[in-house]
């Protein structure tokens, strides 16, 4: 989503089998797969203070989802780095942080996307790109890998306009190696649609598999390490986009 996107998905608070749902959860089941369980959470905070979908809202609606949900990683996009503490203090969740070029949010801190995890997570050396092909020569569009608890998490935001595909083409590339590695996952706003044009089922590795929001949020992991359990999507009053949370069991 670009950051001028505008629009807004209505929260419904639910409440289901006594536990706290955020929104009116989807949940796509799959083949359970008796390992253990892991799981990305992807969201698309808006939080710049320029788009429309800006509620002012995110840092602490975000926290309670990530409280709520408790994923083994958050793939985060159009954040700023100032969110990171507070994020942090209401929840544990820290990481890796990666701006987009130079572009910054309103209150000046830098804007991008991060990887959280957990509190006491270990997290190696992150492994950021810039992609080649750009749209703006100010929101750089970015790809940040990074090792923790033994797998690689990888979060990107892809274009909106014409330069989606190269960028999505050496995501493919680079998050492919990954996965021939070792277990790998990935969550981001890709900003095309599963069987829209271009597709982005033509974007997944071989050897790893897609899963989606319905809309352009899409998650991965390796086939090899990972199976697929269930899926859930969220609608939020604080975003324009839906949290994805993917089930995994490894």
């Amino acid at each position: 989503m670009t950051l001028f996107s505008s629009g807004r998905l209505a929260l419904r608070g639910l409440v289901c089998a006594g536990s706290l749902a955020f929104g009116v959860s989807t949940i796509v089941p799959g083949s359970a797969v008796a390992a253990t369980p892991y799981s990305v959470l992807q969201i698309n905070i808006c939080n710049s203070g320029y788009a429309d979908c800006y509620s002012g809202e995110a840092t602490t609606q975000a926290g309670d989802l990530i409280n709520a949900r408790a994923p083994s990683v958050v793939t985060a996009n159009e954040m700023c780095a100032s969110d990171q503490e507070p994020i942090r203090v209401r929840t544990g969740y820290a990481g890796v942080f990666t701006q987009s070029g130079s572009q910054t949010c309103t209150n000046g801190s830098a804007y991008g996307n991060a990887l959280l995890f957990p509190a006491g997570t270990s997290i190696g050396t992150p492994y950021r790109l810039t992609y080649n092909s750009q749209n703006d020569h100010t929101e750089l569009r970015t790809l940040t890998c990074a090792p923790a608890a033994g797998v690689t998490a990888c979060v990107t935001h892809l274009s909106n306009r014409s330069a989606k595909s190269d960028q999505a083409a050496t995501m493919k590339s680079v998050v492919g190696d990954y996965a021939r590695g070792g277990p790998t996952v990935l969550g981001g706003d890709w900003n095309m649609a599963y069987k829209g044009d271009p597709d982005a089922q033509d974007y997944v590795p071989a050897g790893m598999f897609r899963k989606g929001d319905g809309g352009v949020q899409h998650v991965m992991a390796s086939k090899a390490h990972f199976g697929f359990t269930r899926t859930r999507i969220m609608r939020l009053d604080w975003t324009d986009h839906p949290g994805l949370q993917v089930y995994l069991a490894r």
